[in-house]
């Protein structure tokens, strides 16, 4: 791939290394940005193009870039048909924890929500809505009890580099609540 199709391994390699700096403990916004363009550059019908973008929408997210945030969680959703069905489930709750938050449109979280299904493959997903639900309402206290609920789930993730991952995200969510 990196021989016949340059862009394609070069967005391989970002993704890798992207991944590595998450694992280092490089917060999203963080992320280098020349690796996050070259995982960007190429769209085509593979996952690799969901998790660039899903990159690129974390960055995007916590550096409260919410036009850009929407724009890459879109051509995640876009191409969610290339992805594992735990990552489509992961990328419909992002889009309702990104309604809630980002533009305060409950009804839209809730049909996001009711669009995961019952069982997830991930735990914690529902809950990660609906606190982002009681945020959205104002109910601080609420969404930081439905934390709780997520944390709990994350704490059975049998990968030791995604559960640390979802821990710093959760703690600066719940540092975000309690500071208001």
């Amino acid at each position: 791939m990196l021989l016949r199709k340059r862009p394609h391994g070069e967005r391989w390699l970002a993704i890798l290394k992207l991944g590595t700096e998450l694992n280092e403990g490089k917060m999203p916004e963080s992320l280098s940005e020349g690796f996050l363009a070259k995982a960007v550059a190429v769209r085509d019908l593979s996952p690799d193009t969901v998790t660039a973008y899903a990159l690129a929408y974390a960055a995007a997210f916590h550096r409260h870039s919410d036009t850009e945030a929407a724009q890459s969680l879109e051509v995640c959703l876009q191409f969610s048909g290339s992805a594992a069905p735990a990552i489509r489930e992961a990328l419909m709750c992002d889009a309702g924890v990104f309604q809630a938050r980002k533009r305060k449109r409950i009804d839209l979280a809730e049909q996001w929500l009711a669009s995961i299904p019952q069982t997830t493959q991930r735990p914690g997903l529902h809950a990660r809505v609906q606190a982002a639900i009681l945020e959205a309402q104002g109910d601080n206290q609420g969404a930081l009890s439905k934390l709780d609920e997520v944390e709990k789930a994350i704490l059975t993730l049998p990968n030791q580099a995604q559960r640390d991952l979802s821990l710093r995200f959760l703690r600066r969510w719940q540092s975000d609540l309690r500071g208001r």
